[in-house]
């Protein structure tokens, strides 16, 4: 998908999990925020996500994301989930506040549930938020930036809420940034890959 924003179409993606590392933690929320490069919301999707051994298994850091057993009860299971989120990709630029996070949790998952879950170029508002702060003055967590424009997050740490919120965003990001094509917007957002463990998420 090349040319103008304009014509760009966006699957903002967020997920919920157990803990921060995908080979050890489990997926329990994806969201999709379909938009466009001016923000305007043309589709959700969300799902719970019910991990193996439920439900005897630890949910983590239950204070943070809110997830109780019995809203897993009948949610779909991971290879499930994650065929409805594939579908959900289709034609749409993957973008996620920390694709560094998202994206290795959801293509581990994938792998292991055989589902196929190719993401090319993804763009990471994270990134795209650092890079017009060089000299790194600014926070660029969320819940910062959903402040710094007056984005509305009325529950953080709920995927489709951050999703919602991420999507709010972009399009300040990408006037504060100037570029007018996806390609420029794909450079100047790119993941940097190198996810340590145990990062947290901003």
């Amino acid at each position: 998908m090349t040319g103008a924003l304009a014509n760009a179409r966006f699957a903002v993606v967020d997920i919920e999990t157990t803990g921060l590392e995908p080979t050890e933690h489990h997926i329990l929320q994806i969201a999709v925020v379909h938009c466009d490069s001016a923000g305007r919301v043309l589709d959700t999707w969300c799902t719970y996500v019910k991990p193996p051994r439920w439900p005897f298994v630890s949910l983590g850091p239950r204070e943070v994301h809110g997830i109780s057993l019995l809203a897993l009860r009948k949610a779909p299971t991971v290879h499930d989930a994650l065929v409805g989120l594939a579908g959900q990709l289709n034609g749409y630029v993957f973008t996620a506040h920390n694709v560094d996070f998202d994206l290795p949790f959801l293509q581990h998952h994938a792998a292991l549930a055989g589902v196929d879950l190719s993401v090319a170029e993804p763009v990471c508002t994270l990134m795209l938020s650092r890079s017009l702060d060089p000299s790194a003055l600014r926070s660029h967590r969320l819940t910062d930036l959903c402040e710094r424009y007056g984005v509305n997050l009325t529950r953080a740490h709920d995927a489709l809420e951050d999703s919602r919120a991420t999507a709010g965003i972009l399009p300040h990001l990408i006037n504060e940034s100037g570029v007018t094509t996806l390609e420029a917007l794909r450079s100047a957002a790119a993941p940097s890959g190198r996810r340590r463990r145990g990062q947290r998420r901003p």
